[in-house]
């Protein structure tokens, strides 16, 4: 399994030789604006709002959550997971619908029963390499923090 974005800020963050300022800018997600991501990550983000609403809602007890309640640690890893897969799967996703692709990359890693793998979009081979890419981040779960922010482990 490769080194997920949300390992790399954990051990960055626990690390005693690291500098208070990249422990401060990594825990808050500094530097990613929520508002202005690319397609591909939007679409990520609104799948996982799509499969795992009831719960968050039910969680934190706010009817209406929404991108201003991720919270900074989550927007980096999501930021930088989807930079990761879009960057490992550049020939593959090429002059494709990146809204599509973000959308199967949150159903596949998360074995959603849909994704890449059953899609008349990709082609066999693309679906193939697509689904194997996506399950090398493994899943992702979302819960709300004590501070009604929405986290990911």
């Amino acid at each position: 399994m490769i080194e997920t974005a949300q390992s790399v800020v954990s051990r960055l963050l626990e690390d005693e030789n690291a500098d208070d300022i990249k422990r401060e800018a990594l825990a808050s997600g500094e530097g990613v604006d929520i508002r202005n991501l690319d397609e591909f990550t939007r679409a990520y983000i609104d799948a996982m709002f799509f499969t795992e609403d009831d719960q968050l809602r039910a969680d934190s007890g706010n009817d209406s959550l929404g991108y201003d309640d991720i919270s900074g640690r989550l927007a980096f890893q999501i930021h930088e997971e989807c930079r990761k897969f879009q960057e490992d799967n550049a020939n593959d996703l090429a002059n494709s619908d990146l809204e599509k692709a973000g959308t199967d990359f949150w159903f596949t890693r998360n074995g959603h029963g849909t994704g890449f793998w059953d899609s008349d979009y990709w082609r066999p081979g693309e679906r193939k390499r697509l689904t194997a890419s996506s399950k090398k981040f493994g899943n992702m779960e979302v819960y709300v923090g004590d501070d009604g922010k929405i986290y990911g482990s």
